[in-house]
């Protein structure tokens, strides 16, 4: 993955808005592209540029770039139709649009500049005022609005912009809270002591938990299968013991708890079963 920083206009950081490009530009060509040295930046970026491998919004970002050094450099028209075309590869690109505004507002033309200005803050208000904050070239842009706003007509498009704007995703649900389970069964037959134990895994809701958990003690061959406890968080074994006249079972929350507590009733012990739920 190409990873990369995002200074740009005079002092600007906007490295916050700006995604991580996919594969496609050689890392040395984004590493160019965002150089200070406009000998430097100017080729790369003109080499990421016409690059149809990289996405638009990747294209869009070295066209900000390119338009940087040339605004840096006092070339005002080329990085106006830069600014312009990362705007039509990206239309609701709000760097761009804040670039371009301070870029015609030092041009002169304070119309266009104000109203490229309050199209990106109709498009997304906080992050122009990210932009803005601490950068007094587009606090006087923003001023300038702000005095003279332009007409509710001037800025259809980005009522249009806005309206095509998918709708933000759903949050996602919250996680659906899990069980361990555990059951067990003890019965005698012909005066010899049987134990079955079953666990349930991690189950969504507690009555799963211990229906599985009963099913795996009746799959393990008990006759009285009862849920023995459920947790909805940490971890839970179970382990069966046996002597020569009687048997039973202990838990834990480890396996050595459960061994262990197998152990100190006098019984041999088989391996612990169990699990844990965070």
């Amino acid at each position: 993955m190409v990873v990369r920083g995002c200074q740009f206009l005079v002092a600007l950081s906007f490295g916050a808005l700006l995604g991580a490009p996919a594969l496609g530009a050689s890392q040395q060509d984004w590493n160019g592209c965002q150089s200070k040295d406009a000998a430097i930046a100017i080729p790369a970026c003109s080499n990421i540029i016409p690059d149809e491998s990289e996405s638009p919004q990747n294209r869009a970002d070295a066209y900000v770039y390119r338009a940087a050094q040339y605004l840096a450099q006092g070339n005002v028209e080329r990085a106006i139709a830069d600014y312009t075309e990362a705007i039509k590869l990206t239309p609701r690109n709000v760097v761009a649009y804040v670039s371009r505004a301070l870029a015609e507002f030092r041009q002169g033309d304070q119309d266009k500049a104000i109203l490229d200005y309050s199209i990106a803050d109709k498009i997304d208000a906080d992050a122009v005022a990210r932009i803005a904050s601490g950068n007094p070239d587009v606090q006087r842009v923003a001023e300038a609005a702000r005095a003279s706003p332009p007409p509710a007509s001037a800025l259809s498009a980005a009522n249009r912009l806005q309206a095509a704007a998918p709708p933000p995703p759903p949050p996602p649900p919250p996680p659906e809270k899990r069980w361990n389970a555990i059951a067990s069964s003890v019965w005698r037959v012909h005066g010899r002591v049987h134990v079955a134990i079953g666990y349930s895994g991690t189950r969504s809701t507690e009555e799963d938990a211990r229906t599985s958990a009963i099913q795996a003690c009746r799959d393990a061959g008990g006759t009285t299968c009862k849920s023995t406890g459920a947790w909805d968080f940490g971890c839970v074994y179970i382990t069966t013991g046996h002597t020569t006249n009687r048997a039973g079972w202990a838990s834990g929350d480890t396996e050595e708890a459960a061994s262990q507590r197998c152990r100190n009733n006098g019984f041999v012990c088989k391996k612990p079963i169990g699990g844990c739920v965070e």
